[in-house]
C-alpha cells in the first residue's frame, strides 16, 4: 500500500485526469458559448424593442 502511494502517477491516472480536465474545459466552453449566444439574442431583441419604441415616438 505504502509503495503504491509513494509511486508517481500511473498512466491510467494521468489519462483519467486529462480526460476529466478535458470534459471540464468542454463543459465550460459550451456554457460560455450558450451564454454568449443568449446575451447576443437578448441584445438583438432589446435593440429591436428600442427601435420600435423610437419609431412610435417619431
Amino acid at each position: 500500500m505504502s509503495d503504491n502511494l509513494s509511486r508517481p502517477l500511473t498512466w491510467r491516472q494521468v489519462i483519467y485526469k486529462s480526460q476529466q480536465m478535458h470534459s471540464l474545459f468542454a463543459t465550460t466552453l459550451t456554457f460560455a458559448w450558450f451564454a454568449i449566444v443568449w446575451i447576443l439574442g437578448s441584445a438583438l431583441r432589446h435593440s429591436r424593442l428600442m427601435r420600435r419604441l423610437f419609431h412610435k415616438d417619431g
